[in-house]
This record gives structure tokens, C-alpha cells and sequence, in this order.
């Protein structure tokens, strides 16, 4: 059997969440149990048909991207074409995950462990070349719909009442919700998660599984 997903229907509708039958996926890798957990960037290719990256932010060469900014820029890139989609997680091994909102592993300020999140956005704010008064932020999403970061930047946190998180809020149009959205700076994203998930799909191109 050959299953076929285009991009240019998968595309428009990763921001928030991939429309594809649970069954038909289900049939594809044998069981429900088998949608449980797993490789985001595998994932993200089967629906996209594009070419997958996982960057370890503990890996070294990556390590000294984010010491000189590359990475951050690079993410940057990402964030304005539309054909890369991303995705986010903090992978411990040791830690037994079962794929259920009934058991889950988080740290102190709110992050599942190996659990996928959805990276939204990525954006810069405040005054260029200042980066005492400026914010590198990234807006990530909890596929569960609840459940989300407690730290700076958090929904309603001090720094949204600064003069640079005034700004923020305008810039951004953020608004505050328990719906599994929200906003967490760069620093803390790098300290709170392991590894970065990115896609990029080709217009045109199909995902395709042969049995």
C-alpha cells in the first residue's frame, strides 16, 4: 500500500495541529499504542513529506552555535519561511514516559518531560544591538491544550508589566489563556529543553510508505 499526505495540504495546518486521521496513522505503524511517544522529527516527515533535523542542544557543535548566536539566528531564519515547521522537547532517558496526561513527569516549572511541543514562533523584541533592553522569545504550545511554562515570561508574569514586556505584549499581541500557549525567553528555553525538532518541506513534494 502506498500512503501520501501533499504539502500543500499538511502545511497550513501544522501551527496548531496536523488534521490527519488518527486510524489512518494508527494502521500505518500497527497499533494506537504505537502514536505514544517516538521521534517528533520522524513524525513530522511522515506528515510533511520533507527533509528532518534534530539539533541536541547538548551537543557540542551546537553548544558553540548558541555561545556565538548562530543558533539563535537560526532559528530566526526558520520562523519566517513558511515551510519550515517546528518542534521542541526535553529528553531524559531515564524517565519512563507512558504517553498519558494521567502520568506525567515535569519539572518544577512546568515542562513535560519527553513530551513534544509545538514552536510557534520566534521573535525578537526591543532595541536592535542593546541587549539589555531587548527579549529573545519563543512561543510554544502544549498539544494537550493545558498545562504550561511557569517561569519568566509565563502568562501574566511581572515581565509582561516592564516597559520591555509592555512592548512585548503589542508587538506580539499576546494574550493569556490556560490553553497549553505560551512564552518563554531564549536563555531559559536553551536551559529547559534538550533538542529542536525542524522540518523543511519542499512545495510539491509527498510523503510516501511502502508495505
Amino acid at each position: 500500500e502506498i500512503y501520501t499526505l501533499s504539502l500543500h495540504d499538511a502545511l497550513p495546518i501544522w501551527r496548531d495541529v496536523v488534521a490527519l486521521p488518527r486510524e489512518g496513522y494508527a494502521k500505518l505503524y500497527g497499533s494506537y499504542e504505537a502514536l505514544d511517544g517516538g521521534n517528533v522529527t520522524a513524525a513530522i516527515v511522515d506528515l510533511s513529506g520533507g527533509v528532518g533535523e534534530r539539533i541536541d542542544l547538548l551537543d557540542d557543535d551546537t553548544v558553540l552555535e548558541i555561545s556565538d548566536g548562530s543558533l539563535w539566528r537560526r532559528l530566526l531564519r526558520y520562523q519566517t519561511k513558511e515551510n519550515y515547521m517546528m518542534a521542541c522537547a526535553l529528553v531524559r532517558d531515564e524517565v519512563v514516559d507512558r504517553g498519558t496526561k494521567a502520568d506525567p513527569h515535569a519539572t518544577d516549572l512546568g515542562i513535560l518531560v519527553n513530551h513534544a511541543y509545538t514552536l510557534l514562533d520566534v521573535r525578537e523584541v526591543g532595541e536592535p544591538y542593546q541587549d539589555s533592553t531587548k527579549a529573545r522569545l519563543l512561543k510554544l504550545r502544549n498539544p494537550w491544550g493545558d498545562g504550561e511554562w511557569k517561569g519568566p515570561w509565563s502568562d501574566n508574569d511581572d515581565m509582561w508589566r516592564t516597559p520591555l514586556g509592555g512592548k512585548a505584549l503589542k508587538t506580539l499581541g499576546v494574550t493569556f489563556g490556560d490553553d497549553g500557549t505560551f512564552w518563554i525567553d531564549y536563555t531559559r528555553f536553551l536551559m529547559g529543553f534538550s533538542h529542536v525538532d525542524v522540518c523543511y518541506a519542499l512545495r510539491g513534494w509527498h510523503a510516501r510508505s511502502f508495505d
